[in-house]
């Protein structure tokens, strides 16, 4: 397992930076599991996305964060569920609690999405490169009527 250590401790110890992971902003810290009992899955989203805007600028990833939320809310569920009913792993008939396996199954997906999306230090992505364009691909892509009045089209 690749563990990286994150880069504003780097900054902090003074140790030598070995790439330019992306810098998470002062006020932005990763999205975090307050309450299991009360989770909602709405602000966690929004909380998500102003997170992967503001450190990566990243665009076209709300599918994943909404899997990842449904995610988090069947974990939560399982947890309270499991702390409702005694906090048992095994029930009476010597099989794994149903609570347990969802648990299992759902912590498998999170920590796949959470890595998908870079939200963890070692799956941190790389920070967003401002790449100039040239003069000739900005008049490509102004299209050819650009700078043209309407009249004219």
């Amino acid at each position: 397992m690749n563990h990286q250590t994150p880069i504003e401790v780097r900054i902090a110890t003074g140790q030598r930076k070995r790439n330019d992971l992306a810098l998470i902003p002062d006020g932005l810290r990763t999205p975090a599991l307050k309450d299991m009992a009360n989770f909602n899955k709405e602000q966690y989203c929004i909380e998500v996305d102003a997170f992967l805007r503001g450190v990566y600028n990243m665009r076209g990833h709300e599918m994943t964060v909404a899997l990842l939320a449904e995610e988090m809310e069947v974990y939560c569920q399982a947890c309270t569920g499991r702390q409702k009913d005694g906090e048992k792993l095994v029930t009476e008939l010597g099989r794994i609690s149903a609570y347990v396996k969802i648990q299992q199954a759902t912590l498998k997906n999170i920590v796949m999405l959470v890595r998908e999306l870079g939200l963890t230090p070692s799956s941190r992505l790389k920070a967003p490169e401002e790449q100039p364009i040239d003069d000739a691909l900005r008049h490509f892509l102004a299209g050819p009527m650009a700078g043209k009045p309407p009249s004219d089209i």
